[in-house]
């Protein structure tokens, strides 16, 4: 028989020893759980079989201030169906802090917002389905930041927002990730080694910036990392199929804005760029600025008929280090141009 709850609303405690404090299974309903207090067990809230929570909200803002009250310890097991889901307190765990798995079940959130701490080995670890992922606060994990190995269709990570591991902060394996929008801090490694799909990373707009740092950004097999929006670009970049370099950036397709956008994007290199593979030059687009730090280096491909290109839309503002990769090959006096764009200011600093 299914059984229905409402609206289930804590304000005190909500505890066990051995078991989830909280278990929604079978063909049962929880049309609203709002918790602004404390749900704690060794599994916090466990939703399971053909379950439904339609929203589930852990604490609230006030004038701008999170439920600093409002705790989940123990984390949240999806493996049935969650509407909207959104944290403005905080949500700890030993391992996975919000596990969504397709075992025996859905495994499907709809709208997953935090606006608070996600915190544990793993702050979120997707088997299933999250339709719009969005986060404002902190996800954090020893191992992982975010796991995908289901569907992630988007994932926002907002002005004030931070998705931070020591190791992955984001790693998404066999599964899909739509685009990335960043207009925060992503710090850790982003491993999408084994998506099999381009990995799309847009910045943020106006006086925004989105900052990639702290880690190796690792691309399929002859896939591309396409940027465009504000970022700051402070990672390294390994794409399997060329072997290990720096940054590498192996497609030759444009980096298309999107309109939303409503300005010029700039790309900021504070590492090391470098335009194809050792031996075969690529071309990228960059549509917005370019802008190189004292701290950052360009790698150009040469061969003895072309070399890498970069065109930029709008200005260059040069610093650091310009460094030619010369594939091998019988030379003769050549000038080749390997960078345009609408200005350029400044110059390399170093040249190698």
């Amino acid at each position: 028989m299914a059984a229905y709850i409402g609206v289930l609303t804590n304000n005190g405690l909500i505890s066990s020893r051995s078991n989830s404090a909280i278990t929604n299974t079978g063909n049962s309903t929880i049309g609203v759980l709002s918790n602004t207090g404390t749900i704690s067990g060794p599994g916090g809230i466990f939703n399971y079989g053909r379950a439904d929570i339609g929203v589930l909200t852990n604490g609230t803002l006030t004038n701008g201030t999170l439920a600093s009250n409002a705790l989940i310890r123990g984390g949240l097991y999806n493996a049935g169906t969650i509407g909207v889901l959104t944290n403005d307190g905080t949500i700890s765990g030993a391992n996975a802090v919000i596990y969504n798995t397709t075992s025996n079940s859905a495994g499907s959130i709809g709208v997953l917002t935090n606006n608070g701490l996600i915190t544990g080995q793993t702050g979120i670890h997707n088997g299933g389905t999250i339709l719009t992922l969005t986060n404002f606060g902190t996800i954090s994990g020893s191992t992982f930041g975010i796991a995908n190995f289901g569907t992630i269709r988007a994932l926002n990570n907002g002005v004030r927002g931070t998705i931070t591991s020591s190791s992955d902060a984001i790693k998404s394996s066999s599964g899909g990730l739509g685009v990335l929008t960043n207009s925060g801090l992503i710090s850790g490694n982003i491993d999408v080694m084994n998506q099999n799909q381009d990995l799309n990373i847009i910045g943020g707009s106006g006086a925004n910036f989105g900052t990639l740092s702290g880690g190796l950004i690792t691309l399929s097999a002859q896939r591309n990392l396409n940027l465009s929006g504000n970022l700051i670009l402070a990672d390294s970049v390994e794409a399997p199929s060329t072997g290990p370099a720096p940054i590498i950036i192996p497609g030759a397709g444009p980096l298309l804005p999107l309109p939303f956008l409503g300005s010029i994007g700039t790309l900021t290199n504070s590492g090391v760029l470098q335009i194809g593979s050792s031996n075969a030059p690529a071309t990228i687009s960059v549509i917005g600025n370019y802008t190189q730090t004292s701290a950052g280096a360009l790698n150009v491909i040469v061969t003895p008929t072309a070399s890498s290109q970069m065109n930029v839309t709008g200005a260059a503002t040069l610093a650091g280090a310009l460094n030619y990769v010369f594939a091998p090959g019988t030379y003769t006096p050549h000038t080749y141009a390997f960078l345009n764009a609408g200005t350029i200011s400044g110059n390399f600093t170093t040249i190698n």
